[in-house]
């Protein structure tokens, strides 16, 4: 179409052109002649002017159109060019949908691969649960039986320990007898030898001779060997009766025991505590019918006996409690902790009151109070770095310290009257003075070997002897007033841990092992 009307506009101006060339003629010729009126000239002017108008729009009608046409070619050429990317976008995009269709068909085949393993793995599943489920109820079942027969084999044993006890009780009923029937019917110096004799035959299971000095018995006979907790024993300690014994294992609980029968009283132990939960009861301590226990998990743990009722659960420390002690009139309790803090805590208020608060240098492995004969009113602490601190707990201050008293870290403090007595790591045993702070006696033997960190050693009712256990698996007895040896009780397969001395006059020992077994002596 614009071709077409570019060739019209071409032809009018040829047309217009020639016209204006005829006409310009025309006026040569008119001018020349001079013989036309004006009239005509002025009408061939005006003709020309008109003419000479209508090319100059034809001409400018012209330029417009070329250029419209240029402008119009290359709007055909960017479109063109357009229309070139467009096609080369399309074809990349036919290109990728069909490599995106490729995949697509590949997917779909690993995924019905895929289903196709899912359901063998589904079936294989099954089939070792069912074997598994078959495997449980198999082991519940050998679980159960066994069960049955480690209670029939614990009670066997528990049967044959209380038939040995009895005959032990026999024999030495027997054995006393003899001496007397001795005394009474020989002359007397030959009847002492005689029960003298009696008593090193029936020392048994290689302990010392029986001895006494101030009224107070050195134990010689194991009279009760009891498996009292299903793992290691931490510590053992007698009611101020001597009619009971607490002991703290690594099993999670405290037992109570009857002294004189050997029978379980009590089993105490917090909700969510057991075997299997890694809390060990570090240390125990009696008053009443209260049980206290220092625990590895930065608690204190308060129960009744009778009731087997927890009554305070006590918490603040920063580390495992290794030593409880009652303080007061059984209100108060301390307990010393590794995070170098002792606390002592009013029972009465425990959730409206702040325990008092004593900072120590070092790591607390033992407490004691009543030091110096002064009731309860002062706390001993055996410390990680082999010192000894005494305090005053009403006005939450130290009152003395003995630095360097052991080479290695304390493990054990008893008070008794002007007495102190410390074990140490560095395996050996002292006694102090309170009035002094000096050393009065200081016992060890070749053999003795302190069986760990936090333990119990302990003194005989009027501090003449000192017992402590070893991990050489005995029971050593010191007589203090000569430093000298006078029994190892042998009953124990595993090294023994703690000790305590009932505190009734002639009294009896009990001791602790790391396998959870419990001895009473007599």
């Amino acid at each position: 179409m614009l071709r077409r009307e570019n060739a019209d506009l071409r032809q009018h101006s040829i047309a217009a052109d020639r016209e204006l060339i005829i006409l310009r003629h025309k006026v040569s010729e008119g001018l020349g002649g001079g013989g036309q009126d004006s009239e005509a000239m002025r009408a061939m002017q005006g003709e020309l002017s008109r003419l000479h108008e209508q090319v100059s729009d034809k001409y400018r009608g012209q330029a417009e159109y070329v250029s419209e046409q240029l402008r119009l070619v290359m709007r055909v050429q960017e479109l063109e060019a357009a229309l070139r990317q467009s096609a080369s976008a399309l074809e990349r995009l036919q290109v990728e949908h069909g490599e995106t269709m490729a995949r697509g068909a590949e997917a779909e085949a690993r995924a019905a691969e895929a289903d196709a393993d899912g359901a063998a793995l589904r079936a294989e599943l099954a089939s070792v649960r069912a074997l598994l489920d078959a495997a449980e109820r198999a082991t519940r079942a050998s679980t159960a039986e066994s069960e049955s027969l480690l209670s029939r084999v614990l009670e066997d044993k528990q049967r044959m320990l209380e038939e040995v006890n009895r005959m032990n009780d026999e024999l030495a009923t027997l054995r006393e007898s003899r001496a007397a029937a001795l005394r009474r019917h020989t002359d007397p110096a030959l009847g002492a030898i005689a029960a003298a004799a009696d008593g090193r035959r029936g020392s048994g299971s290689g302990s010392s001779a029986r001895g006494s000095v101030s009224g107070a018995t050195v134990p010689s006979r194991c009279r009760h060997r009891l498996p009292a907790h299903a793992s290691g024993i931490n510590d053992v300690v007698f009611s101020e009766s001597g009619a009971l014994i607490a002991s703290g294992g690594d099993d999670g609980c405290v037992k109570v025991w009857d002294t004189a029968s050997g029978q379980q009283r009590a089993k105490l132990s917090a909700a969510g505590v057991s075997a299997a939960s890694g809390i060990s009861m570090v240390s125990v301590a009696l008053h009443g019918e209260l049980v206290a226990a220092g625990c590895s998990d930065t608690c204190a743990r308060v129960w009744s006996h009778q009731s087997c009722r927890q009554v305070a659960h006590l918490t603040g420390h920063q580390q495992k409690v290794c030593a409880v002690v009652w303080w007061g009139d059984g209100r108060h309790l301390a307990t010393g902790s590794h995070d170098c803090s002792i606390k002592v805590w009013d029972l009465e208020r425990q959730w409206s009151s702040t325990p008092q608060l004593m900072r120590a240098p070092s790591k607390v492995n033992a407490l004691d109070s009543g030091a110096g004969g002064s009731g309860d009113s002062t706390l001993v602490s055996g410390h990680f770095d082999g010192s000894l601190r005494f305090w005053d707990p009403r006005a939450a201050a130290k009152m003395h310290t003995i630095t360097g008293l052991h080479s290695d870290q304390i493990t054990s403090v008893q008070c008794s009257g002007m007495n102190v007595l410390t074990a140490s790591r560095d395996n050996t045993l002292k006694v102090l003075d309170v009035r002094s702070y000096e050393t009065t006696a200081c016992v060890s033997h070749d053999y003795y070997r302190a069986a760990a960190h936090f333990g119990r050693a302990c003194l005989s009712p009027d501090a003449t002897y000192a017992a402590a256990g070893s991990g050489d698996r005995l029971v050593y007895v010191w007589d203090l007033a000569g430093g000298r040896l006078v029994a190892q009780l042998e009953t124990h397969t595993a090294a023994v841990i703690a000790c305590d001395w009932s505190p009734a006059r002639g009294g009896q020992l009990v001791s602790c092992d790391r396998d959870g077994w419990m001895a009473i002596w007599t």
